[in-house]
Order: C-alpha cells, then sequence, then structure tokens
C-alpha cells in the first residue's frame, strides 16, 4: 500500500494542471549531472510554424531542447517556455547559435500551422513549433513519455481574456536536453528549476568534441 502511494505521488507530481487551475507543487529531483550517451532520442518528424517538415535527425549536430506545450495555456506552458528561452538567451553568441530550441503541441487539434507561427512570431527568442495530425503527435508523446489529457470544460484563458474553445489540457512539463549526436543527456521535470541551472548543462554538452 505505501508503495502504491508512493508511485501514485510522483505520477500527480509530473503533471501540469491545465491553464488556470491551481499551480502543482514543485516535483523537481535535485540537479544531476548530464548522463552518459547510451540512450538514443526518438527520431520523429512533423510540421514546423513556417509548414516545413521536420525531424529531429535534421538537426543533428546541435544541441536540442525538446520540450511540450500548447499555445491556449495561460500561465505554466508561458512560465515553461520563457525559463528555456532565458536559458538560451544567457549563452549568448556564438554558443546560443549551436541550440536550437524545440517545442511539441500537446494540443494538434487546435494548434494549426497558422497558429504556431503566430504565437512564436510574439516570443523574444527563437524556437521551433512543432504540430502535426494527432496520431502522428501521439507517437512523439508516447516516445518521449508525456501523459496528455484533456480537460473538457476545463478553464482556457488566453492573454488575461477567457477563450470559448471547450476544453484545456493537462500534461506533463518536462524539458528533455539532447546532444549534437543525438543522445538524450538530461530531463528536467516540473517547474522547480532554474534557467541557469539548463543554461549550465547546455554548456556542458557544448564543451563536448
Amino acid at each position: 500500500m505505501k508503495h502504491a502511494f508512493l508511485v501514485m505521488a510522483v505520477l500527480v507530481g509530473l503533471l501540469s494542471v491545465s491553464c488556470g487551475g491551481p499551480e502543482p507543487a514543485p516535483t523537481s529531483p535535485a540537479p544531476t549531472p548530464l548522463r552518459p550517451k547510451p540512450l538514443p532520442a526518438p527520431d520523429f518528424q512533423l510540421i514546423n510554424q513556417f509548414g516545413q517538415v521536420t525531424s529531429l535527425a535534421q538537426l543533428k549536430g546541435k544541441v536540442v531542447v525538446l520540450t511540450f506545450l500548447y499555445t491556449h495555456c495561460a500561465d505554466l506552458c508561458p512560465l515553461y517556455e520563457n525559463k528555456i528561452g532565458q536559458a538560451v538567451t544567457e549563452l549568448g553568441s556564438p554558443a546560443g547559435d549551436e541550440v536550437v530550441l524545440v517545442a511539441v503541441t500537446v494540443d494538434p487539434e487546435r494548434e494549426t500551422v497558422e497558429a504556431v507561427r503566430e504565437h512564436t512570431s510574439k516570443l523574444p527568442f527563437d524556437m521551433l513549433y512543432l504540430t502535426g495530425e494527432p496520431e502522428q503527435v501521439k507517437d512523439v508523446w508516447d516516445s518521449y513519455d508525456i501523459y496528455v489529457e484533456k480537460e473538457e470544460g476545463g478553464p482556457v484563458i488566453k492573454h488575461g481574456h477567457p477563450e470559448h474553445e471547450g476544453y484545456g489540457v493537462i500534461h506533463s512539463m518536462k524539458a528533455v536536453l539532447i546532444d549534437r549526436e543525438g543522445f538524450i543527456r538530461a530531463e528536467l521535470f516540473g517547474r522547480d528549476w532554474e534557467p541557469e541551472e539548463l543554461a549550465e548543462k547546455i554548456k556542458l554538452l557544448l564543451a563536448e568534441k
């Protein structure tokens, strides 16, 4: 019974609530060093905000920060997005030019190419925002252990104004750090981490030959 309780606590801690709901308790583990290289990042192919087919394999040679978001989120997704962007901005050039930020939608039904292009055009940093057919996107979630669930009738607020889209999205909050050779080297869970932690991990990968 005690074991089941601990497992449930961990699963709940890794999930984001839908936008507009109460924030989850901090759940990130203590900072850990980069893992060795035996875990390849699962490849995938989706469509970016410019209507171009984009695969993870195309990004080899760059350090990739991969996360999972949706644009109708009012609070937690923008917070996550900004933390990641701040980490890379702090690196400056030329280091920042060797890093690619990639977001995969957790809301493919609403997030068309046009919708994600509008969203990314307002960001103060560059990010590839990927969408696609729901079945294709779900395959990516499964590959990276991302939990996604619609919250029918849930609160949907954007830019401080309610939208009547019918649902929010509950999903895992995770940033996956992938090295130049395509190996997963670190993962940051939840929201209880600082941009400096991610920036330091990126620096370590950029220093690798």
